[in-house]
Order: structure tokens, then sequence, then C-alpha cells
């Protein structure tokens, strides 16, 4: 597991949370589900 710092670590949140906002949640979860 690769170390990150707490401002690279919030980038992504804001990344992930953006693309949560654009509706790609829906994909993850259909993907994610076995």
């Amino acid at each position: 597991m690769a170390t990150i710092t707490v401002s690279e670590a919030r980038t992504k949140m804001r990344d992930v949370l953006e693309r949560v906002k654009q509706g790609e949640e829906i994909e993850i979860t259909q993907n994610g589900e076995v």
C-alpha cells in the first residue's frame, strides 16, 4: 500500500466526490457487486 500525504488524500477525495456528483458512483456500484 502506497503512503500518501494528507493533502494528496484530500485531493483524491475531492476527485472522487466530484465523480460521484457526475453519476459515476452508479457504475462503480454495479461493477463492484458480484
